[in-house]
């Protein structure tokens, strides 16, 4: 079992980098497929020992059964954030490009995939989000009927300045801006 588990350790580190120069991948889009591919090596290794050793795999039939419900409860939120994916995919409340409110969050829908989406904001911070609390929670959703929003802007002038000049500056801005009604 320990040679099973250093041999897929350098397995994987080894189709990482062979992949890494072949394919010129970055280092974070190869590290899932690393960690996958132990996984598969350290399994595949531990099966081959036990059958090495005449060790019968019903003995761990009881385990198996334990782990498949723990399976079961920890991918439970999985599948929650799937079938709402689905389900903001078919109902379309909310689409690419959607300016929406989500407790503090505001911001531009970007991307809604099959677990969660991603909301880019102002500040050009990236949110993502479960998409089941899209669902679960109350969601302002700026331009789902209509691309037309209206918003207040807070404006500050030094003390002492001319308002009415402050005011017709703002106004022309506002009226030069081909994207202010």
């Amino acid at each position: 079992l320990g040679l099973g588990y250093l041999a897929a350790g350098m397995i994987s580190r080894w189709l990482a980098a062979k992949l890494l120069s072949r394919f010129g991948m970055n280092k974070s889009a190869i590290a899932p497929l690393q960690s996958i591919t132990f996984y598969v090596l350290l399994a595949t290794f531990t099966m081959l020992s036990l059958n090495v050793l005449n060790v019968p795999l019903t003995v761990f039939s009881f385990l198996g059964g334990a782990l498949a419900i723990g399976a079961g409860f920890g991918s439970q939120n999985i599948v929650d954030n799937f079938i709402s994916g689905l389900i903001l995919l078919a109902e379309r409340p909310i689409r690419v490009g959607d300016v929406i409110q989500l407790d503090h969050w505001t911001g531009t829908v970007t991307q809604i995939g099959a677990r969660s989406t991603k909301i880019a904001t102002g500040a050009n911070h990236e949110i993502i989000v479960p998409n089941s609390k899209l669902l679960e929670t109350s969601v302002v959703n700026w331009t789902l009927s209509d691309d037309t929003i209206c918003s207040n802007i807070k404006i500050g002038a030094a003390y002492g300045s001319p308002t009415r000049e402050v005011e017709r500056l703002l106004r022309r801005a506002a009226e030069q801006h081909p994207g202010i009604l």
